[in-house]
């Protein structure tokens, strides 16, 4: 037992001993500077690399709220992480801007909103959010795609609909003057209020859209019913001798409007409708 307790005496010292070596090897502080700063005429103000620090950007984009469409603009939540490697040893954090941006917002929390991981070889992972400025970019395009299924049902039925309607006076003889009046205006009314009424959903630019193409066209073929329904009535007051000419101007629009609205149909889809696609 005496033995045994001399031996585990003995173990002891010696673990001290080799403990104490040990930490006499390692380099304090004060040491580890002096070696880091002194002895490799280290510089604070000299730059780590000729050509830049390479800097990695990777972010998630974790929901996009809104989109509005009068005043081009778009809001998003996203989660940004950059990496670099850090030779220096005051860390250095870019600068990440956001050039077409109109207002940036760091969430407020309990705590901040900052991760920074320091790796041993100095490489540096840290995600934060900074004002913008003007440094080297890295460029992200968003492209969006509209839902096409609420333009054909507010704005391309309902103006089918308004023509088709117009076509109605065509099939109301040369004696319904008032009826066919009637019904060719209050067809181009509402298609011009509810132009007005599409227009105030889209933004306004310095070109012509295609919807703009479709309305006007479609306006025009209801105001060309109007036109006609005036030589109808001219040829009225002037021929009544004569009414089978009238009577032929009737089957004659009949068939043309339909066929020179159907003619739109195909050149408009053929023209923009690809580009739908």
């Amino acid at each position: 037992m005496l033995f045994f307790l001399l031996f585990l005496n003995l173990l002891v010292l010696t673990y001290s001993e080799e403990v104490h070596e040990l930490r006499s090897e390692c380099l304090n502080e004060a040491q580890l500077m002096d070696t880091l700063i002194r002895k490799r005429d280290y510089s604070k103000h000299k730059l780590p690399h000729k050509n830049g620090i390479t800097v990695s950007v990777e972010f998630w984009i974790q929901e996009i709220n809104s989109i509005s469409e009068m005043t081009n603009d778009f809001e998003l939540e996203m989660f940004i992480n950059e990496m670099w490697t850090d030779p220096n040893l005051r860390l250095w954090t870019p600068n990440t801007c956001f050039v077409n941006s109109k207002f940036a917002e760091i969430y407020e929390s309990p705590f901040q909103n900052v991760f920074l991981t320091l790796f041993d070889n100095g490489t540096v992972w840290v995600n934060y959010d900074y004002p913008a400025g003007y440094w080297d970019e890295l460029v992200v395009t968003f492209v969006f795609e509209r839902r096409y299924m609420w333009y054909f049902l507010q704005a391309y039925l309902p103006t089918f609909f308004s023509i088709f309607i117009s076509w109605i006076a065509f099939s109301l003889g040369p004696q319904a003057i008032t009826p066919r009046t009637m019904i060719g205006v209050n067809a181009l009314l509402s298609m011009i209020f509810h132009f007005g009424s599409i227009m105030k959903n889209l933004p306004r630019v310095s070109y012509i859209k295609a919807i703009d193409v479709w309305m006007l066209s479609s306006m025009t073929f209801v105001f060309l019913s109007l036109i006609e329904l005036a030589i109808v009535g001219y040829k009225l007051q002037m021929q009544r001798e004569k009414e089978h000419v009238i009577e032929r101007v009737d089957r004659i629009a009949r068939f043309a409007f339909p066929a020179g609205f159907s003619i739109f149909n195909i050149i408009y889809w053929a023209r923009y409708g690809f580009k739908v696609g």
